[in-house]
């Protein structure tokens, strides 16, 4: 079951605006870019909350942590609803280090699961709730480019591009 949202908060980034959203326990529950609409949207998973003052300075506060270099959700209380393969995919994107990047591929190698896995790893991957906290961003194709990102490729290159990357900019496709 998914929970409901109590509040939601936002803050702006050198990125774009974020948006988080929380339960009744204070618990994050999803995150991500409210770009426009859709986009504000999807970060709620299409759910309504109220936005407070409260919510917005945590949201302010985590998001300057992360910028300023912290990682993951160290501290954080989240509430993550997802499948089993989901919270396996997103456990291992938070063992990828800031300033590095991992492909599908390789991602499935690390889960113990066949290369054949690589879409059903993607779309867990996508499914990510609290972007940029799980770091989706820092899995690309195998080319080196970039690939998929559920606020778009800007987004995901200048993601990278803040925690040091490298990146092979003019590899930038939908597949990989």
């Amino acid at each position: 079951m998914v929970p409901a949202l109590l509040e939601c908060g936002e803050a702006e980034t050198p990125q774009g605006r974020v948006i988080a959203g929380f339960d009744v326990s204070g618990a994050v529950v999803c995150m991500g870019y409210a770009l426009d609409a859709g986009t504000r949207r999807r970060a709620l998973g299409g759910r309504a909350a109220e936005r407070t003052a409260q919510a917005d300075a945590w949201v302010a506060e985590a998001m300057a942590r992360w910028l300023g270099g912290e990682d993951g959700l160290v501290g954080l209380r989240a509430h993550l609803e997802g499948t089993a393969l989901q919270r396996r995919v997103w456990a291992a994107l938070l063992e990828i280090p800031r300033g590095e990047t991992t492909t599908y591929g390789a991602l499935c190698a690390r889960l113990g699961l066949s290369p054949g896995a690589a879409q059903a790893v993607g779309g867990a991957v996508g499914q990510n709730p609290i972007a940029p906290l799980i770091p989706c961003h820092r899995v690309i194709g195998a080319d080196g480019g970039l690939r998929g990102f559920a606020y778009g490729l800007p987004i995901k290159a200048a993601l990278l591009q803040h925690e040091g990357a490298a990146v092979a900019p003019r590899q930038v496709g939908l597949f990989g």
